[in-house]
Parts: C-alpha cells; sequence; structure tokens
C-alpha cells in the first residue's frame, strides 16, 4: 500500500494493482449504495475525493439511476470532487472536468447550485480548526451530509482536529442540520471493515426529510 504524503493536506492511498481503489477502507459501495437509495440524490460532491474513486461510482450509479441525456440538454445529475492534493487530481480515476483544486486553509469553494448529497470520508481531522468554516460552508449546501470524522488520541497523519461525535453535531446543528442515528447506524452495519463503520455520521437538513 503506497501512501503519498501531501504534509498539511493530510495524503492518500495511490491505487495499484494490489489496491486498485486505493484505501480500502475509504472505498464503501455498500454505503453509498445505501445512500442513493434512501435519499435519490442527483446532485452529489465528495470533499476530500482524493483520486476520486467515490466519485467514479456515483457517477456511474447516477447515469443508472437517471440515464445519460445529449449534451445540449441540461444534466440529468452533478457528480464532482473536491480535493487539494494535485497529484490526487492528476492521476485521478475521472477525468479532471469532474473534480475541483481546493486547499481549505487558503480557501472555499461552491458548488454550481443546491447539493442533495456531501459525502466526506476521512478528511475533517485534517483541517486546523480555525480553517473549519471554509468547508462548513460547502457542507451548507447540501439536503445531507454523510461524513466520517477521527476521534481524540486516533493516530494518522496531520490529524489535527480529532473529536468526538458531539463536536461534529454541534457544528451541523449550528448550519441547520440533525443527525439522524438511525440512518447512522443503518449504514454502519452495511460498512463492514472500513473508516465509515467506526464512525460514520449522517447529517440531514433540518425539516428536510422525515
Amino acid at each position: 500500500m503506497k501512501f503519498v504524503n501531501e504534509g498539511h493536506l493530510g495524503g492518500f492511498v495511490a491505487a495499484d494493482e494490489e489496491y486498485p481503489y486505493g484505501d480500502p477502507l475509504t472505498y464503501t459501495p455498500r454505503v453509498w449504495e445505501y445512500l442513493m437509495q434512501r435519499y435519490r440524490p442527483s446532485r452529489i460532491m465528495d470533499v476530500g475525493c482524493g483520486q476520486g474513486h467515490a466519485v467514479k461510482w456515483f457517477l456511474d450509479r447516477c447515469k443508472e439511476l437517471y440515464g445519460e441525456v445529449p449534451m445540449w440538454f441540461p444534466p440529468a445529475f452533478y457528480v464532482r470532487g473536491v480535493e487539494g492534493s494535485r497529484t490526487a487530481i492528476d492521476s485521478a480515476v475521472v477525468h479532471r472536468l469532474y473534480l475541483l483544486h481546493c486547499d481549505f486553509t487558503q480557501d472555499s469553494v461552491a458548488p454550481n447550485g443546491a447539493l442533495d448529497l456531501v459525502w466526506s470520508c476521512e478528511f475533517v481531522e485534517h483541517v486546523a480548526e480555525e480553517y473549519m468554516n471554509n468547508f462548513l460552508q460547502l457542507f451548507g449546501h447540501a439536503k445531507v451530509v454523510a461524513m466520517t470524522h477521527a476521534f481524540p488520541g486516533q493516530e494518522g497523519h496531520h490529524h489535527v482536529n480529532c473529536q468526538e461525535a458531539a463536536y461534529w453535531e454541534e457544528k451541523m446543528k449550528a448550519l441547520g442540520f440533525r443527525l439522524n442515528k438511525k440512518a447512522s447506524a443503518e449504514s454502519r452495519d452495511v460498512a463492514e471493515n472500513s473508516h465509515w463503520q467506526r464512525s460514520g455520521l449522517i447529517f440531514e437538513k433540518t425539516g428536510g426529510f422525515p
């Protein structure tokens, strides 16, 4: 397993023959399918997407669900990834058209309209608290945010904001989200051996879902 160290950006596990999807602990198609079935999102963004493995999965799944349309029609779906590492973007498994570069210690990024779903796995702990609002601002554009987090004391490269779940629940509540404990638990049950199984949380915009 080859880990590419990207300093304050954290890093990523590069895909190769042995690990075709990069870090196997972040590749969770059963969780993604749960999210697709529960929320039927068509506008999706992966924040901290690495080489874009989740982006590719969501793109392929949206094509199955919503179909592809001619270029001159409005797109049936919108899937994008956001990543701070240019190395990851340059070696991504999807076209650069689907990727946005952003170092959240310096800036933020806004999607092209509202989002149905933000997916963010093994990302938030790599951004210092002083810069946190840069990505929370992006989270606020979504109806649903599905994210993992690192716990206090959890080892890992450039883990600078490791918190209990209650911390993130308060931050998301301030943005108008509530934690759906049932959905979080159900999605963890299908996650198997993964980061999502340990700390996955699903937040929904208040009043948006039953």
